[in-house]
C-alpha cells in the first residue's frame, strides 16, 4: 500500500523551527505500508521493543539454576554465544537471505555483550531483550534501526541499502563470561601489529621452504 497525506502546519510543526523546516509550513508525507502485524497485547508472543517486533520460535530455559540464563539489558559481564540467518526486505517487498553465522561447520557462533561498540545495527541489543538461553525469535528490524546512509559497512554496499529492513532468525546458544569476538578480534590485531619485523629469509627458513640445506 502506498499513500501520500498533507498535513496542515497547525498539526505538523506550528510556528516552531525543526531542522530545515520553517514556521507555517504544510507538511506532505509520502508512506509505503510493507507489512501489516496483528495488533500486540500482553497474551501475543509478539511482543514490539522499541522499533524491533519479533516473535518467539521456541522456548528457552530462562533458569540460572537448571543450566539456563537470560539475556538483560545492562549486563555487561556476560557473554552471549548466538547463531543467526540474515534477510533483507527490499522495497519491492522481496526478501532474501544475505548471510549467516555460522558460516559453515568448521565456524564459531558470534558472542557479544550488552552495548559492544561493534554491533553493526541500531536495533541489535533490542532484539535480545530478556531473550532465554535455547531460545529461537524471529525479529524484523526496521531501516530506522538498522543503517543510516553513511554506516552502510562497505562490504554490505549494494546488498543491503539504507531504506532496506532486515530481518533475523536466531537462536541464543550459551551465556558466559568468556572473550567476544570483538575481543580476540582486537587481540588478533594486536599481535600482529607488535610482532617484530622478520626478514623474509629468516622467514622462509623458519617455514621450512627457504634455500637452506636439509
Amino acid at each position: 500500500m502506498h499513500f501520500k497525506a498533507k498535513v496542515p502546519w497547525e498539526m505538523g510543526y506550528g510556528n516552531k523551527t525543526s531542522a530545515h523546516i520553517p514556521p507555517c509550513t504544510e507538511l506532505t508525507l509520502e508512506t509505503k505500508v510493507r507489512e501489516i502485524y496483528e495488533d500486540v497485547d500482553e497474551d501475543d508472543e509478539d511482543l514490539v521493543k522499541g522499533s524491533v517486533l519479533y516473535t518467539t520460535l521456541e522456548e528457552g530455559n530462562c533458569n540460572e539454576n537448571a543450566g539456563g540464563g537470560f539475556f538483560l539489558a545492562g549486563d555487561k559481564e556476560n557473554t552471549f554465544h548466538v547463531e543467526y540467518s540474515m534477510h533483507v526486505i527490499k522495497e519491492d517487498g522481496e526478501e532474501s537471505m544475505i548471510g549467516k553465522v555460522p558460516f559453515d561447520d568448521d565456524d564459531y557462533p558470534y558472542r557479544f555483550r550488552f552495548g559492544e561498540s561493534n554491533h553493526v545495527i541500531m536495533g541489535w541489543d533490542m532484539m535480545f531483550d530478556s531473550m532465554c538461553v535455547g531460545e529461537k525469535r524471529r525479529a524484523v528490524v526496521p531501516h530506522t534501526a538498522t543503517f543510516n546512509e553513511n554506516s552502510v559497512p562497505e562490504h554490505m554496499r549494494g546488498i543491503i541499502g539504507p531504506m532496506d529492513d532486515i530481518i533475523f532468525i536466531f537462536r541464543m546458544l550459551d551465556m558466559d563470561q568468556s572473550l567476544t569476538t570483538l575481543e580476540e578480534m582486537r587481540f588478533e590485531q594486536e599481535q600482529q601489529q607488535n610482532a617484530p619485523d622478520v626478514p623474509s629469509e629468516q622467514q622462509e627458513m623458519a617455514s621450512g621452504f627457504g634455500g637452506g640445506e636439509m
